[in-house]
């Protein structure tokens, strides 16, 4: 299943980044955007063999360009999105009750984490980039490791919803807003 979303994303990518052409007529697909994919692209990957006559041999891009990317995964509305310090990936929040992280570079989901029991409000990296904070309905903060994605603490206090997290610019404080 997760191939076959994986193929849907990089479908909805290819036809986002060539729609002119292609909307030009149907054999622009093999000969004005086929060629010009990355070469990680699954549709690309499927379809090299029907590239015919036309071959790029260098200047191929590296990634879709950013602008792009629809990301597709939360099954309710998203209520913050943050992009690492590094830029090379993207964290979601959502009413699903769910954070969610993603590649930069293709928009493709990476993990989930789960431990909220209502609506995540607002989401944000440390400046390193190795945590990552989630505010939520349930009237907690919580903190992720970034790489693992393994949840390291729970902030309590709160007399209602968390609708705001910020980490101080040196990465040692969470300040958060109800």
């Amino acid at each position: 299943m997760s191939k076959l979303l994986d193929l849907l994303d990089n479908g909805e990518q290819f036809t986002q980044q060539f729609f002119l052409p292609i909307n030009l007529g149907a054999l622009h697909i093999y000969y004005s955007a086929l060629p010009f994919t990355p070469e990680y692209h699954l549709l690309r990957q499927v379809y090299h063999h029907e590239l015919g006559c036309v071959k790029v041999f260098s200047g191929l891009p590296q990634g879709w360009n950013p602008w792009l990317f629809s990301m597709h995964g939360h099954s309710d509305f998203v209520k913050s999105v943050a992009f690492s310090p590094d830029g090379s990936y993207i964290v979601s929040s959502s009413c699903d009750k769910t954070v969610r992280i993603w590649d930069a570079n293709t928009g493709l989901h990476l993990t989930t984490l789960k431990g909220h029991s209502i609506s995540v409000y607002s989401v944000t990296i440390s400046p390193d980039g190795s945590h990552i904070a989630s505010a939520s309905a349930d009237k907690t903060v919580q903190i992720w490791g970034t790489k693992t994605g393994i949840h390291l603490a729970t902030l309590e206090g709160h007399l209602d919803c968390v609708t705001s997290v910020a980490f101080s610019p040196d990465g040692s404080c969470i300040a958060s807003g109800s």
